[in-house]
């Protein structure tokens, strides 16, 4: 009959196969939501128009799996999980240039889920550098991205701000800003927001970040933040390429985030770094591995660096994570310290560190008169040029011996510095 063949046909947009009786009456027996809304057109239009019943409704968007071609950045309204499943491929429209950038926004909502499909930029067919950004949270707050995968994100930050696969941030009072005709709000924190098991994929080096948490950090200075980027969770994800950072935490009011039980690899630069003022963030058990840069450069697995002449990076934690293969034609180490004061770089292993042609590889890289009571302890260092070296002001490096005395602005303890020195 119709209502048979109506049934059937759900259980497969939904499932994937028809249910058998006793599926069918375990189901029954849940207590369940509301039936998901399944997008059957393969474009962004349709997504969107989901999206907004959705809201209204309160019940999930399912899309099957398939290609569906954007125009203009999904609008994700609070309250609404998105979900695909293997197969599932969102993608901008061909001829839509930086139309459909970011891909996915989510602009002073809460409580939304994304979850098992893939943001593909298209890069390489569509414009080379138009920037695309994945998915951009601006206040946004209990957001869950889970199980997605990112790759031809294109745009490199230097030629056009915001090359990232997300891109998480808040709007300070007193900024108007406007992305692609629409006002972003303003002062309001972006907060729990959870990015895990998904995989960031930019082997063409296309694109600059493939996580950035950010808050303002140019001038007029600011000391105090209203919309703070606090209490979120970087956790298990797989990243690989890109040109500067895999994850970055920047800004003086991007404090108390947790980066965690990530993986990364190929990435040029700095493969996790905080900088520009960022305070309290930890960063634990990850694994970093082929850190490379294409000419001369500082080249590190992390980095704890403030920007002079207006902020200090303040309270930052390293812990128990591997470092292996760092490897640049000037500078490498396995984490750069300058302009930071309080931090801890603790319980980490750091192997196979060189520069070319040079002794300049360090585990511990300080710039020289700008670290400020700094704890480092029960590291492992192998393979590396030298365990801490200070690059002085000048460009160039004082060696440090593991029986010679801290430099005067390390906070150093353990079983090779016995007792603590502090200038």
């Amino acid at each position: 009959s119709k209502a048979v063949k109506s049934t059937v046909e759900r259980q497969l947009a939904i499932y994937g196969r028809a249910l058998s009786p006793a599926e069918i009456y375990a189901r029954s027996r849940q207590v369940v939501g509301p039936t998901p809304r399944i997008v059957r057109e393969p474009t962004g239009a349709a997504i969107q128009k989901a999206l907004n019943k959705a809201k209204r409704h309160g019940v999930e968007v399912f899309l099957p799996a398939g290609t569906y071609l954007l125009r203009s950045p999904l609008v994700v309204p609070g309250g609404v999980m998105l979900r695909g499943e293997d197969g599932t491929v969102l993608r901008p429209a061909p001829g839509s240039g930086d139309q459909v950038s970011p891909m996915i926004l989510i602009n002073g909502e809460d409580q939304i889920t994304l979850r098992d499909f893939t943001v593909d930029g298209g890069a390489g067919e569509l414009v080379q550098n138009a920037g695309h950004l994945g998915v951009f949270v601006s206040g946004g707050r209990q957001i869950q991205i889970d199980g997605l995968t990112f790759r031809n994100l294109g745009g490199r930050s230097a030629e056009r701000p915001g090359g990232a696969h997300i891109l998480i941030d808040a709007q300070e009072p007193g900024v108007k800003k406007r992305l692609q005709g629409r006002r972003l709000v303003v002062g309001r924190s972006s907060e729990g927001v959870v990015v895990e098991s998904s995989k960031f994929l930019d082997e063409e080096f296309l694109s600059s970040f493939a996580i950035r948490l950010v808050t303002r950090w140019k001038p007029p200075i600011q000391k105090s933040f209203a919309a703070p980027v606090r209490g979120n969770l970087i956790k298990n994800n797989h990243i690989v390429g890109f040109t500067h950072n895999a994850v970055e935490i920047a800004g003086p009011g991007t404090r108390g985030n947790l980066i965690r039980e990530n993986t990364a690899l190929r990435v040029q630069i700095s493969a996790i770094e905080a900088d520009k003022g960022a305070k309290f963030n930890y960063f634990l058990d990850n694994i970093i591995q082929d850190v490379w840069a294409p000419a001369p450069a500082v080249v590190t697995a992390m980095r704890d660096q403030g920007t002079p002449p207006h902020y200090w990076n303040e309270g930052n934690v390293f812990r128990r994570n591997t470092i292996h293969r760092v490897h640049s034609g000037k500078w490498a180490a396995g984490i750069l310290i300058a302009r930071a004061r309080n931090g801890v770089f603790e319980g980490n292993v750091v192997t196979d560190i060189k520069a070319d042609n040079s002794p300049l590889g360090a585990g511990i890289l300080l710039a020289e008169g700008t670290v400020e009571g700094y704890v480092y302890e029960d590291n492992q260092f192998d393979d590396v040029d030298n365990e801490v070296t200070i690059k002085k002001a000048d460009g160039r490096a004082q060696r440090l011996s593991e029986d010679s005395t801290p430099a005067p602005t390390l906070l150093r303890t353990g079983p090779k510095a016995r007792g603590k020195t502090q200038g």
